[in-house]
């Protein structure tokens, strides 16, 4: 059965598949195009198995309830992003900018909040996701499945970016786990 999970952020939203465990971020024009039954709406949970995570890889910061795990670097044209998890009680996704040529953060001035994703800083953004949704991308990068992992957003962090931020798109390129 599929499951919205949370609410609609500009006309996308999380589908969770309980089958596979998969979720997707995806346009729900393109939901309702496809004659796809939706079971019904499941909210956000609280991601709070500090300890589960810790096992996995995540880090503590600054000694606080913060932790975070590097997911992937992949480049768009000339700017890097690095993708990582990031839990304060609620899980999110973190997404940051900074240039090619000399590893410096970029500024990337963005009109947030956005498809969910609000400004951290000046060159990193952050979008609060289903518990469900971390787990899956956990699930990817064990399978160091970086297309899966782009797939799951619909082409919202590749090809679809300038949705998000003024990155001119271009082919996306894997760099690192």
């Amino acid at each position: 059965m599929l499951w919205y999970l949370g609410e609609d952020y500009d006309g996308w939203r999380f589908v969770y598949d309980d089958f596979d465990k998969s979720v997707e971020f995806l346009p729900v024009s393109e939901i309702k195009g496809s004659g796809v039954d939706i079971s019904g709406k499941k909210p956000f949970g609280v991601c709070n198995d500090y300890a589960k995570l810790r096992v996995i890889g995540f880090q503590a910061q600054l000694e606080s309830e913060l932790l975070t795990y590097h997911v992937c670097t992949y480049f768009i044209g000339s700017v890097v992003i690095n993708m990582s998890l990031v839990i304060l009680g609620t899980a999110n996704l973190g997404l940051d900018f900074c240039s090619l040529k000399s590893g410096n953060p970029l500024d990337i001035s963005v009109r947030m909040p956005c498809y969910g994703f609000d400004d951290l800083r000046a060159n990193m953004i952050l979008q609060s996701i289903p518990v469900e949704m971390l787990y899956w991308i956990l699930d990817l990068k064990s399978r160091q499945d970086f297309n899966g992992i782009l797939n799951a957003y619909h082409g919202l962090l590749s090809e679809r970016i300038k949705l998000l931020v003024p990155v001119i798109p271009r082919e996306v390129n894997f760099l690192n786990w």
